[in-house]
């Protein structure tokens, strides 16, 4: 009966003392998706552009950009920008990384910048072609990358 009784008392206190172990915090809804603006005007010179994120994994993300002519254009260019999600809107958190190229079709930019973790990150991007002095399209066409959590 004693060993009965020190079992049972032994099982109880297992019961009382040993929790699972707590499970990782989940992150933080996603920020609402946002669609990017597309001119009228935006393919009569500047025939494919585009932005993204990549999480290194090592305290760090590149931001990537790229714009592209469909013919050989006086100047184009790319200009990224990391943005972070602050719980109610996208903040800017870094300066603009402008990559342009003369006399060409094509240009790209990255970066690797520095993160916290925690927090939903994407990349802003503009892109624009000036030809015959004339900017193409009027407003550089803005684009934004999916967001990322970097946990």
């Amino acid at each position: 009966m004693k060993r009965f009784l020190c079992t049972a008392l032994c099982l109880v206190f297992l019961f009382i003392v040993a929790r699972p172990p707590a499970a990782s915090p989940t992150p933080p809804p996603p920020p609402p998706a946002e669609q990017s603006e597309i001119g009228i005007l935006s393919t009569k010179y500047l025939a494919d552009w585009n932005c993204s994120l990549i999480n290194n994994d090592d305290g760090t993300v590149t931001i990537k950009g790229y714009s592209q002519a469909n013919r050989i254009v006086d100047e184009i260019y790319v200009e990224i920008y990391l943005q972070k999600w602050n719980g109610s809107s996208w903040q800017t958190v870094s300066n603009g990384y402008r990559k342009t190229a003369n006399n060409n079709v094509y240009v790209s930019h990255s970066k690797n910048i520095s993160v916290q973790t925690g927090v939903y990150y994407r990349t802003l991007s503009y892109h624009q072609i000036i030809h015959n002095d004339i900017e193409y399209p009027k407003q550089p066409q803005k684009i934004v990358s999916d967001s990322c959590y970097i946990d």
